[in-house]
């Protein structure tokens, strides 16, 4: 009787005789140093943007959202926008 596979790990081939036999077990040290350089990020570059709690109406919202991944930064852009028409008029 054949395996099933997951459809969700289609694109992930399965591991063979070949690759456990080339595995190196970690040693405790090595272990330590990954988990060491993956709780860093590395140097950061100054903020930008302020962080800020700004109320907005459940319609307003919901148009940005469902515009997708990026919804926060399009709003901004929209707020730049409308600072720089602000800025011309006074």
């Amino acid at each position: 009787m054949a395996k099933r596979r997951s459809k969700a790990n289609n694109d992930a081939p399965e591991l063979g005789r070949e690759f456990f036999a080339r595995a190196v077990p970690v040693s405790d040290g090595d272990a330590a140093l990954l988990r060491a350089m993956r709780a860093t990020r590395g140097k950061q570059r100054t903020p930008t943007k302020r962080l800020v709690s700004l109320r907005l109406s459940p319609d307003v919202l919901d148009v940005y959202r469902r515009t997708g991944r990026g919804w926060q930064a399009r709003i901004n852009s929209d707020l730049e926008k409308a600072a720089k028409r602000i800025r011309r008029v006074t």
